[in-house]
């Protein structure tokens, strides 16, 4: 397969390497395109080692098609996304977004699972709206305040929508 590596002068190189071979849990998805985000920047630049086991190529998020189903699905990685094929954990491919090309959504997953995990896992913002949110609230009803700095990057952008 076609894959992109990172030289011992961090630059990016086209390679022909072997398919990888899916783990127990985990899913081989013909790659469609992959994203571009700051870790995989800070990996060419050689500030951001991949986890131990994980592919040494970079990528950590993708859209494609699951070769075991055919579904188009988005998927996070922990590397080697910018590959014909990647594997990817069963638990980080969601389906693709409806009515979003894949190429779009390639860069989707990345600052989505930020968001999340910032304002919901770790700053505890509440997911469901509460009944009636869609009307207008009372004056003296409780109101949830999301400060976002950065918010004009990719991430502080979607956050602030998620957070609206």
């Amino acid at each position: 397969m076609r894959a992109v590596t990172i030289t011992d002068d961090h630059e990016l190189a086209p390679v022909e390497l072997p398919e990888p071979e899916a783990r127990p849990d985990e899913i081989l998805i013909d790659v469609v395109a992959a994203g571009l985000n700051g870790a995989d920047l800070a990996q060419v630049r050689g500030g951001y080692a991949p986890p131990p086991g994980a592919s040494e190529l970079p990528g950590l998020e993708v859209s494609g098609y699951r070769r075991d189903t055919g579904e188009p699905v988005v998927a996070l990685l922990s590397g080697g996304g910018y590959a014909e094929v990647a594997a990817a954990p069963a638990g980080q491919i969601l389906t693709a977004p409806e009515g979003m090309s894949l190429t779009d959504a390639a860069g989707l997953i990345e600052v989505a699972a930020t968001v999340v995990s910032n304002l919901v896992m770790e700053a505890g913002m509440p997911v469901d709206p509460p009944a009636g949110a869609h009307e207008e609230a009372p004056a003296d009803a409780p109101r949830t305040t999301v400060l976002v700095h950065g918010g004009t990057g990719g991430i502080g952008a979607s956050a602030v929508q998620f957070a609206a």
